[in-house]
Formats: C-alpha cells, structure tokens, sequence
C-alpha cells in the first residue's frame, strides 16, 4: 500500500486530467508534441553528428522504434524521451530493463528486413526541454546490450 507521501507525490506529478472531446487528455496531448519535437531535435543531433537516418517511428502493433540511423557500416536503434526538467528524474531512467527488451524485440524484426546481418548498437538520446528555453541534450551511445 502506497504511503500518503507517494500518493500526494503522484497527485501532484501526474494529475488525472479532463478528457478533450476526442478523448485525449490535453496534457497527453502537450506530452506528444514535446515528444515529436525533441525526436527532431535528436534527429537534427545525429545529423550534425555524421550519422544517416534510416527511418523514424517505426511502428509495430506492439510498440515503436523512434530512430533507426546508420554509422558508418552499424546499424543504430536510438530510443529518445524528452522531458520537462525534474530535479531527481533523469529521462533515461524511463528506458529500464522492459524497454530495452521491447525494443531489442523491434529491432529484430526490422533487421528481418535487412538482407545482410549488420553490427548494431542501442543508443538512448535524452531531450530536456525546459519551457521558453533550449533543450538540452545527451547521448549515451551502446547503452545497453
């Protein structure tokens, strides 16, 4: 059972909203344009970075590759989460152990698309986007396995 401490901290950070009258929440909404927009900026990052990109959002019925770029000869999966700044939650802590095995799943069926059998690498880029201000972000390269 949940302490009162963790369940005003969840009231407070992620507060049920009233749905629009399509159905979606307003702030489900402000979550996926944040998310769009920090997966252009990573595209723009690995651009200038020297990488080529493949494709982008990749959907299966049970999940989605955001970015599938090339170095050099190596394919790469790169998985992006953009976020508002919090003191204590890092975005890449949003790709724990399920993530990783969801998206190792993906990648093994686009790379059923691919004639050869490439060296691949699983890349996480973090977008922090605090409001009227410039994102920053980072990339961990071969961040997991």
């Amino acid at each position: 059972m949940l302490s009162d401490f963790f369940r005003n901290w969840i009231q407070k950070h992620f507060p049920v909203r009233k749905k629009s009258r399509n159905g979606h929440s307003k702030k489900r909404h402000q979550k996926d344009i944040l998310g769009a927009a920090g997966e252009e900026q990573a595209v723009r990052f690995l651009k200038s970075q020297g990488y080529t990109i493949l494709d982008r959002n990749v959907a299966y019925d049970d999940g989605e590759l955001d970015i599938v770029a090339k170095q050099g000869e190596r394919v790469v999966f790169v998985e992006v989460k953009t976020r508002r700044p919090h003191p204590t939650l890092h975005p890449s802590l949003a790709v724990n152990g399920k993530k990783q095995r969801k998206i190792k799943l993906l990648a093994a069926r686009y790379l059923k698309k691919i004639a050869s059998t490439p060296d691949i690498r699983f890349d996480v880029v973090t977008v922090i986007w605090p409001e009227n201000q410039s994102p920053a972000l980072e990339h961990f390269m071969d961040a997991f396995r």
